[in-house]
């Protein structure tokens, strides 16, 4: 099995929850008080590093990168 690491879909939590218009600890808070929130094989964690792919913040914020980018422009 092949896994592209050089991909837009697969981020470190920090850089997914600021691209989705969240505060930086986003995910890691919603993963360590839900983890139940999260879509199996979507977030590991590597040390101290959280991982997640961009199915996986799709399904917990409930919309691409795209929409909530506009959803921010739409409140400014």
């Amino acid at each position: 099995m092949e896994i592209n690491l050089d991909t837009d879909d697969l981020m470190a939590a920090t850089e997914a929850s600021v691209r989705w218009g969240k505060n930086e600890g986003y995910v890691r808070q919603q993963f360590v008080k839900y983890p139940e929130k999260f879509k199996k094989g979507t977030i590991r964690k590597f040390g101290k590093t959280y991982l997640i792919t961009r199915e996986g913040m799709e399904h917990l914020v409930g919309m691409t990168e795209l929409e909530a980018k506009n959803e921010r422009n739409k409140s400014k």
